[in-house]
């Protein structure tokens, strides 16, 4: 079960739900996973991402019941082109809703920061994972460098890859 995996993560102060969009899952189970997570004796935070804006969410039964269970949502699609370098928001459509009161005022001073934070992990197959949003033209001058070096960096929406130049690369 998710939530017992939560739980055996020592350090943390919240978790974040994202992509694919969180409020086109199913809404029981989501809620039933955020119940829990609220439970926790930690206190831990809630931090959701979506495309959608909070008022269509607001006028759906499944979507106010997750609403309930979150601290703070961040609206709007992301636009790679608006890309300001904001902490939390992606690109400057998003807004920031914080709807547990509790969190007002440590969001206030996140709202307007550029204290962005990426991970980066590669694998031995040369499978490149990001998590995080990485600041604007970041993937591009990633991809230069490596090109520089001799390597190919390809993307294919969440699949990525790095392989050196002239190799016939398949990926899956």
């Amino acid at each position: 079960m998710l939530y017992q995996w939560v739980k055996s993560c020592s350090g943390i102060t919240g978790i974040t739900i994202s992509g694919g969009e969180p409020f086109e899952q199913d809404p029981e189970a989501l809620c039933t996973f955020l119940k829990m997570v609220r439970e926790d004796p930690r206190r831990l935070s809630i931090l959701c991402y979506t495309g959608c804006e909070l008022a269509t969410l607001q006028k759906k039964k499944s979507a106010r019941a997750i609403l309930e269970c979150i601290d703070v949502l961040i609206d709007g699609a992301y636009l790679q082109e608006r890309n300001t370098g904001l902490a939390l928001r992606g690109s400057d459509n998003q807004r920031i809703h914080v709807l547990n009161k509790n969190f007002q005022e440590e969001y206030r001073r996140l709202e307007t920061s550029y204290q962005r934070k990426i991970e980066i992990a590669l694998s031995r197959d040369f499978k490149l994972e990001l998590t995080g949003i990485p600041p604007k033209d970041f993937l591009q001058n990633l991809a230069k460098k490596l090109d520089q070096h001799g390597y190919i960096f390809s993307m294919n929406n969440h699949l990525t890859g790095i392989h050196p130049s002239g190799v016939d690369h398949e990926r899956s």
